[in-house]
């Protein structure tokens, strides 16, 4: 088991199985419970089944199929992609596909964050308090950003 602090606050995962091994395909369920309990529920998941290239050569060796894969990413919110890290295919493509996601999450949370901004303002000026604030954003990786809001409320 990952320790929790691995990916406290992650953004983002990426849990990879192999499609040739079904017993990691299995155990998908628990990762991702384990991920959103210690992350959080608004962490964006990418699953990646990989080893496609012995998919590719050999059929039968596949245990896991892309409708599998693809209806329990969906049953978790989540994407699928499948890989080959070896033939480096959709390796960049589940990355970015994820960063998009992740940027795309990140911009709804700011935009929930300025709604309930707006509603503390007029909630405020209706009740004759003044309210400052401050807002800080905070550079992260892949320009995935974080805001940081601190409110002061004072009777007029």
């Amino acid at each position: 088991s990952i320790t929790a602090s691995h990916y406290r606050k992650a953004h983002g995962a990426v849990l990879v199985f192999d499609l040739t091994r079904r017993e990691t395909f299995d155990k998908l369920e628990r990762w991702i419970e384990e991920l959103r309990q210690q992350a959080g529920p608004e962490t964006v998941v990418m699953l990646v089944g990989n080893k496609l290239d012995l998919v590719q050569q050999d059929e039968s060796t596949r245990k896991v199929s892309f409708e599998e894969g693809s209806t329990f990413a969906q049953s978790y919110k989540s994407s699928y992609m499948e890989t080959s890290a070896i033939q480096n295919t959709n390796v960049n493509e589940a990355f970015t596909k994820l960063v998009a996601e992740i940027m795309g999450v990140q911009k709804e949370l700011q935009e929930k964050m300025r709604y309930n901004e707006e509603i503390l303002f007029q909630s405020a000026k209706q009740g004759g308090i003044a309210v400052s604030y401050t807002h800080l954003t905070l550079p992260t990786i892949y320009s995935v950003q974080i805001s940081v809001v601190a409110v002061s409320l004072k009777k007029k």
